[in-house]
């Protein structure tokens, strides 16, 4: 097996690129592997001690080509100094800076391929080449890696291995905060004349940051002429940088007959999936991996999210009754009427197997081992090659 790794990547702020190189860290360090990080830094940077996976901090987030030079040059000293001898990146301008450390130490690296990037033109498929020229490339997701097929056909040895999830994390059986403090959109009471009292309302969920592409204004819009159910509609997300577009939702929440809410801030989406009875993606643009989509099938909801990108094989088959046309409201108010008619013993069964559909495909330690065990074919590829 290879004696150090290290990860390449622009940071460790947040996102999934970020998360599935801590989750690798801390897998490879309780396997007692040695393994590092390289990247310029971030709130996510110190997570890596709790492992005993030092971080080399390097411009790397930075485009200009004197910069990837310099980096790479960087990386030599590294790999030089540290004894590495496999290196593990995971975006396009690291990449060159790793595709030139490795031509010059002659130590091997391989890259996981995140997302379609621009290649409408042949500048800008060259550019995202440099995740195709190491040993061997990872497509996070089946949609990726048809992609990479089918955009680079010259490319070798792309594998797929799906991002996953801690089904031990992500369960029904967690303890839920009795109080959860939101910014909700006032609404006068309604008045009932049932003695059973008044019909729980139908709550869905999106979470992401307070973005245009995140597709928070569809969902509103997808809403408003269902009139005759009570319906709850939460928003979880961060609206760093994004205040303007933040307050013009919460504005036109307040025309809305749904209770609407706002949670502004990280926080620990188990506590709002355990309250949703579905989970809405409403992207503009098709997703490499929808995380959030995986996370809510683990915890048994149902899911709402448009039909492109990797959905379709990321959703089980028992819920693709809520895939709708992308960008489209009213495709996405027929699938919100058709889920609410759905009675609740249907929707638990439902549930049910959509955490078996992630526990059977998409669990974390079925993608870290995966990984783990390239790595090793790797090196007993090597290893054959140069005759050790």
């Amino acid at each position: 097996m290879f004696n150090h790794i290290l990860q390449v990547l622009p940071a460790l702020e947040s996102g999934g690129v970020e998360q599935g190189t801590l989750e690798l860290a801390e897998f490879l360090s309780q396997q007692g592997h040695r393994s590092s990080v390289a990247s310029s830094g971030g709130k996510l940077a110190q997570r890596l001690t709790e492992w005993n996976v030092a971080h080399y901090q390097l411009p790397l987030d930075r485009k200009n080509p004197i910069q990837i030079m310099r980096n790479a040059r960087h990386l030599e000293r590294l790999i030089n100094e540290q004894n590495i001898d496999l290196l593990h990146v995971r975006s396009r301008a690291p990449a060159w800076s790793v595709y030139l450390a490795s031509r010059s130490t002659g130590v091997p690296f391989i890259s996981t391929f995140h997302g379609c990037y621009g290649h409408k033109n042949a500048l800008k498929r060259l550019y995202n080449s440099a995740m195709l020229r190491g040993r061997a490339c990872i497509a996070v997701s089946e949609f990726i890696e048809h992609h990479i097929r089918e955009t680079y056909p010259w490319a070798k040895n792309v594998v797929q291995i799906n991002r996953g999830v801690d089904t031990d994390y992500y369960t029904r059986s967690i303890q839920v905060s009795p109080s959860i403090s939101t910014h909700a959109t006032k609404k006068p009471a309604q008045v009932t004349t049932s003695t059973k009292g008044p019909e729980k309302p139908f709550t869905l969920l999106l979470p992401g940051r307070f973005s245009e592409l995140k597709g928070h204004q569809l969902l509103l819009d997808a809403v408003e002429p269902i009139t005759d159910r009570p319906l709850k509609i939460i928003f979880v997300g961060s609206s760093h940088g994004k205040e303007h577009y933040y307050q013009s939702l919460r504005e036109r929440a307040t025309s809305l007959s749904p209770k609407i809410e706002f949670v502004n801030g990280h926080r620990d989406l188990r506590e709002f999936y355990h309250q949703a009875d579905a989970v809405v993606s409403a992207t503009r643009k098709p997703e490499s991996f929808g995380r959030t989509m995986i996370e809510a099938q683990a915890m048994q909801c149902l899911v709402l999210a448009p039909d492109q990108g990797a959905n379709r094989s990321i959703i089980a088959p028992e819920l693709q009754l809520g895939l709708f046309k992308a960008n489209d409201s009213q495709s996405l108010t027929e699938k919100i009427t058709a889920l609410m008619s759905i009675p609740l013993k249907n929707r638990s069964l439902m549930g049910v197997a959509a955490r078996n559909f992630v526990q059977l495909h998409f669990q974390r330690l079925q993608m870290t081992q995966k990984t783990l065990e390239l790595y090793q074919q790797l090196w007993q590829d090597s290893t054959t090659l140069h005759g050790r």
